[in-house]
């Protein structure tokens, strides 16, 4: 099968991640999100962003279950893409 891609989802989940660190700052900063620009709208940029993230998210891992071969392929690739990053948080949380 052909890989396709999509360069923009990059950027996308960039804005949306940066969204979220945008609307920590001003809890960090204040203590209180309600000088946050967005908190006017019943909800934060930072909710906003995790929403993003989440559907794009959800869209590329759709995207590769589609192009696995099978099940057990796309568990595996699953797993390879998860687990590195697990065991480096397991063991730094255990130091």
């Amino acid at each position: 099968m052909s890989s396709v891609r999509y360069p923009n989802f990059d950027t996308l989940r960039l804005v949306a991640a940066s969204s979220v660190v945008f609307s920590h700052a001003f809890l960090i900063a204040t203590g209180s999100e309600e000088t946050e620009p967005l908190h006017g709208t019943g909800l934060v940029a930072g909710v906003y962003g995790v929403f993003i993230f989440f559907i794009l998210s959800g869209f590329l891992v759709t995207e590769s279950a589609k192009r696995s071969a099978g099940l057990a392929d796309y568990f595996r690739k699953r797993f390879l893409r998860i687990a590195p990053a697990l065991a480096v948080a397991r063991f730094s949380s255990s130091m």
